[in-house]
């Protein structure tokens, strides 16, 4: 009950600590993501749900990772920041799709989405 406070609470002084370290709020902010995300990790690791915690940790992992290696490709630090984070939520799908049947995306017509096999009656009217 105190634990997500409490996470809260160090992914927002990891932010400013890294932000302050690195000079740039950009980092900044992708530093409070990450520790976001390692907290919801956490807190499903503690719940003893293992596979939601393994899922949970792939966002954080990949971020951190494209971020280091886009800085080093010489981007600015709010480019770096930009692609990381589209790229780590990409590479996360992807591998979740791989490896965790049970969280892949749901058909549109499960969304109440017209398929391919459904008859959409629609009204013309001439001018």
């Amino acid at each position: 009950m105190l634990l997500r406070p409490v996470l809260f609470a160090l992914a927002v002084g990891v932010a400013v600590v890294t932000g302050e370290h690195e000079h740039s709020a950009w980092v900044g902010l992708l530093a409070f993501f990450i520790a976001s995300g390692l907290a919801r990790a956490l807190r499903r690791l503690l719940r003893g749900r293992s596979r939601g915690a393994l899922r949970a940790l792939l966002w954080p992992a990949f971020a951190a990772g494209f971020v280091v290696l886009y800085h080093w490709a010489g981007l600015p630090a709010w480019a770096a920041v930009v692609l990381a984070f589209v790229s780590a939520g990409i590479a996360k799908n992807a591998l979740a799709a791989l490896f965790f049947v049970e969280f892949t995306w749901r058909r549109l017509d499960e969304w109440g989405i017209p398929g391919r096999d459904d008859v959409v009656e629609v009204r013309w009217t001439e001018r």
